[in-house]
């Protein structure tokens, strides 16, 4: 890890954290939804830090903006989604 350390807060990849859930199962609910969102595979697996395979490794050579325009389109879709529910639980 380039010699930083972080912490996951309660959550670890060795086990389940609040309630069963894993660090694996946020990362993969994030690449569900970063697909959902409109993310391309490239820069879901470049934000999760997954290792291009194939014809991507000599094809794709992703900017240091990539994904940050990525991220940027996964956030607004996720507001989106987070206030469309909103929107449908106000009582009126």
């Amino acid at each position: 890890m380039n010699g930083r350390s972080f912490s996951l807060g309660p959550f670890s990849p060795a086990g389940p954290g609040p309630e069963g859930v894993t660090f694996h199962d946020i990362r993969r609910t994030v690449k569900t939804n970063m697909l959902n969102a409109g993310v391309d595979q490239v820069h879901r697996d470049v934000i999760l830090g997954h290792t291009l395979h194939g014809m991507d490794v000599h094809y794709m050579a992703p900017s240091i903006e990539d994904p940050h325009r990525a991220m940027a389109k996964y956030t607004a879709w996720l507001d989106g989604e987070l206030n469309s529910r909103q929107e449908a639980n106000k009582i009126f």
